[in-house]
C-alpha cells in the first residue's frame, strides 16, 4: 500500500483488539490512494463514478481495516478451505503499518476455516486492498441520520482521520449494550426496549455464518467424526444424552448431496421425527488426530454457539485468534425442503432454542397455514406452557421445493419462503418475563431443529447463522478473559473452555458451567448481566453538538464508541460522535478487490510488499490480470 501525499491518514486501527498499543497506528477509513498501482482499477470504474457524482454529492473511500466485517472488508486474504471447500475471508490489515509499509513480523501464516475449524496455510496467498465504497454526503446536510445506517465521520480523538461504523444511538437517548443486544431507555414505561431493524430484510443480510452443511470436512467425516445434523429422539433416561436427546436410527436418513430424508410412513399419528443440529466444533487436537490415526475414537461434546468471527481467526507472530467467548442465542436456520405426499394433518416444524424458550414455526403444507409460537420454561421448568405469537399464510404446498429461512433475532420471529418475507396477522415480537439473569441450558448445545409428520420430506442446503453480538463485556476483562484471582484456580480462558457445559456439571464440588461463571464475572465487575450504558446529548440550541453512538459489525476487533477514552478538546462525552463530525452515509461497494487469473489463478506479480527499505520478493503486492467481483458490487445495508 503506497503512501499518499494528498490526504492525511493517521489514526487508529478498528481491527486491533481493544487495549493493544497498535490501536493508534492505522486509519479506519481512507480515501482511495493515488499511484500507478491504482490506475487500472480506477479506469475500470471511472464511468460509474462519473455518473454517480453527477447524481449525488458523493465521495469515494477505501476500507483499510476490518471493523465492519463481514459487511465491508478491509485489507484481507481470500481462502478456500483445504478440507471442506468453504470460501472465506480473513483480515490482513495487521500486516501493514499506518503508512502502508509491510511489517514482516505480522505476516499472516495460517487461517482457521470459519466453517470446519481446519487451519489452512495462507502465508503465500495474495493480500487484497479493502472494499472501495461510495459515501453520499447529501442526506446528512438536511436530515438526521437513521439508526443502523453505515456512516462515515471524523474520528473524535483525531478529527483529521475518517472512520466508518454503524450508527446505533441517536441524540437524547440512553443506550444499553447487554448480552450482545442493544436497548434504548423508554422514559414513558420506565424500561429498556430492545432495538431492532425496522426492515427484517436488512437484519437478514447482517447475519454471520456459523455452519454450512453443504461443505463437510471429508477427512474428518471419513475418520468417524459425527455429522452436525442427525435424526434424534427424546430419551431423558440415557446417561449419554444431550439435554435428554439421543440419536434416532429410525427417523431421518442421510442422502446423497448432503441432504436428509424423512418418509411420512415413519412419522404417523402426529408423532414428530426430529433432525437436530449439534454444534460440534473440531479443534487443532482433533485435526491432528485425523492426520496421525486412521481410526480415532471420538467422544466430542457439542458447544454453545459463541460470538467467534472467522474474519479474525488467523495466526501470525503477534496475534492470538479470538474464537469467541460469549453465548449467542439469536439464530437463523435456512434450508431447502422438497415436500411430497402430505396428509391432511401433515406438519413441517422449524425450531430455534434460546435458553429456556424454544421458538417454533409450523407449516401445514396441505393448506399453506403458518403458525409461530414458543414453548416457555422460564417461569416454571416443571410445567412449561405454549404461547401463540401469530398466524399467517404461505405458498408452501406439497409436490414442490422451497427455500425456508426462520429467524429469532432481537426478540422477533421472522420467516422467509423463497426469499419473500411472510406476513402474519399479529406482531411477531416477543417479550421475556422479568426473571433476572437468563442463562443458556444444555438444550442450547442442540439449538436448531427440523421436524415433521405425515409428509415425505427431503432437506438440503442447511445453514446456521447468528446475529451480530455487540461486546459490552469488553469492559469486564480484556478479550473476554476472566481474571484467575476472581474465580479461584480456574483458567484465564475459562469462558471458552466452558462452552461445552452451559450448566453446572458439579456445583457441590464448585465445578460450574458457562452461565454461572459468566454471571460471577460480570457481578465482580459491578455490572448487571454484562450491561454497559451510554447517555447521548441532544442540544436544541446547538444541533451540531448532538451526539450519536456508533459500533462496528466486527465487534471483537472494532475500536468504536465503547472504547474511546482519550480526552477531547470540544466534545462533551467521550463515547459519542457529534453531528458536526458526520461526513455521510456509505451506500455502495463499487469495487471489491479484483480476482487474479492465469498462472494457476495467481496472475503475474507487478509489485512486491516492502517495509520502507527492502522489498519482500516472496510476497507480491499487486498482480495482473484480474477480473472484478461483480457479485460483491452491491448496496451497503
Amino acid at each position: 500500500m503506497p503512501k499518499t501525499n494528498s490526504k492525511p491518514k493517521a489514526g487508529s486501527s478498528s481491527t486491533d483488539k481493544p487495549g493493544d498499543a497498535k490501536d493508534r497506528r492505522k486509519s479506519d477509513l481512507q480515501r482511495p490512494q493515488s499511484g500507478w498501482r491504482e490506475t487500472v482499477e480506477s479506469v475500470v470504474v471511472a464511468f460509474i463514478l462519473a455518473f454517480l457524482f453527477r447524481t449525488f454529492e458523493a465521495e469515494a473511500f477505501v476500507i483499510p481495516t476490518g471493523s465492519m466485517a463481514p459487511t465491508l472488508y478491509g485489507r484481507h486474504k481470500s481462502c478456500v478451505c483445504d478440507e471442506c471447500g468453504f470460501e472465506f475471508a480473513i483480515g490482513a490489515s495487521d500486516e501493514v503499518d499506518r503508512n502502508g509499509f509491510y511489517v514482516p513480523a505480522n505476516r499472516i501464516q495460517e487461517a482457521y476455516c470459519s466453517n470446519c475449524g481446519f487451519k489452512n496455510p495462507v502465508k503465500d496467498l495474495p493480500a487484497f486492498k479493502g472494499d472501495r465504497i461510495l459515501v453520499n454526503k447529501f442526506p446528512f446536510e438536511f436530515a438526521t441520520p437513521s439508526r443502523f445506517d453505515v456512516v462515515v465521520f471524523k474520528f473524535p480523538e483525531e478529527p483529521k482521520t475518517n472512520y466508518i461504523k454503524r450508527l446505533v444511538g441517536l441524540p437524547g437517548e440512553k443506550i444499553k449494550i447487554e448480552r450482545g443486544d442493544l436497548f434504548a431507555w423508554n422514559e414513558g414505561d420506565h424500561r429498556y426496549d430492545i432495538l431492532r431493524k425496522d426492515d427484517p430484510n436488512k437484519q437478514r443480510v447482517l447475519q454471520i455464518l456459523v455452519n454450512d452443511d453443504g461443505h463437510r470436512p471429508k477427512r474428518l467425516q471419513e475418520a468417524g467424526w459425527p455429522l452436525r445434523w442427525a435424526g434424534m429422539v427424546e430419551d431423558p433416561g440415557d446417561d449419554n444424552s444431550i439435554a435428554g436427546w439421543v440419536e434416532d436410527p429410525n427417523g431421518w436418513a442421510g442422502s446423497e448431496g448432503n441432504s436428509y430424508t424423512l418418509k411420512g410412513a415413519q412419522a404417523t399419528n402426529g408423532e414428530f421425527r426430529w433432525l437436530r443440529y449439534r454444534h460440534f466444533v473440531p479443534n487443532e487436537d482433533d485435526w491432528q488426530r485425523v492426520k496421525q490415526d486412521d481410526a480415532p475414537r471420538w467422544e466430542p461434546r457439542p458447544q454453545l454457539i459463541a460470538d467467534s468471527c472467522g474474519y479474525n481467526a488467523f495466526t501470525s507472530n503477534n496475534n492470538v485468534s479470538d474464537f469467541g467467548y460469549y453465548w449467542v442465542g439469536d439464530l437463523t436456520l435456512s434450508c431447502r425442503c422438497r415436500i411430497d405426499e402430505p396428509t391432511e394433518d401433515a406438519v413441517v416444524r422449524l425450531e430455534l432454542v434460546e435458553g429456556l424458550r424454544w421458538y417454533r414455526c409450523e407449516i401445514r403444507p396441505k393448506t399453506g397455514d403458518v403458525r409461530l409460537y414458543y414453548v416457555d420454561n422460564e417461569l416454571d421448568r416443571d410445567d412449561p406452557h405454549v404461547e401463540k405469537v401469530a398466524s399467517g399464510k404461505c405458498d408452501v404446498v406439497g409436490g414442490d421445493t422451497y427455500d425456508l429461512e426462520f429467524a429469532n433475532v432481537d426478540d422477533r420471529l421472522t420467516l422467509w419462503v423463497d426469499g419473500g418475507l411472510v406476513e402474519f396477522d399479529a406482531p411477531t415480537t416477543v417479550k421475556h418475563p422479568d426473571v433476572g439473569f437468563r442463562s443458556p441450558t444444555d438444550r442450547d448445545l442442540i439449538p436448531l431443529a427440523i421436524a415433521a409428520h405425515g409428509v415425505d420430506l427431503n432437506v438440503s442446503r442447511l445453514t446456521v447463522k447468528r446475529d451480530i453480538y455487540y461486546r459490552g463485556e469488553s469492559f469486564v476483562p480484556q478479550r473476554g478473559m476472566i481474571p484467575v484471582s476472581e474465580l479461584g484456580n480456574t483458567s484465564p480462558l475459562i469462558l471458552s473452555d466452558l462452552l461445552t457445559h452451559p450448566t453446572d456439571p458439579n456445583p457441590e464440588n464448585q465445578i460450574y458451567g458457562w452461565g454461572h461463571t459468566y454471571k460471577t464475572a460480570v457481578e465482580n465487575r459491578n455490572q448487571e448481566y454484562g450491561e454497559v450504558v451510554f447517555e447521548l446529548t441532544k442540544d436544541p440550541k446547538n444541533p451540531e453538538f448532538d451526539e450519536f453512538l456508533v459500533l462496528g459489525d466486527n465487534s471483537p476487533r472494532s475500536k468504536d464508541s465503547r472504547l474511546w477514552t482519550e480526552p477531547r478538546v470540544d466534545f462533551t462525552h467521550r463515547h459519542s460522535v457529534p453531528r458536526k463530525a458526520l461526513i455521510g452515509k456509505a451506500f455502495f461497494i463499487y469495487w471489491p478487490h479484483g480476482v487474479p487469473f492465469m498462472n494457476g489463478g495467481n496472475g503475474y506479480p507487478l509489485g512486491w510488499h516492502h517495509d520502507g527499505q527492502h522489498r519482500d520478493w516472496s510476497y507480491p503486492s499487486w498482480r495482473l490480470p484480474f477480473y472484478p467481483q461483480v457479485w460483491r458490487m452491491s448496496r451497503i445495508r
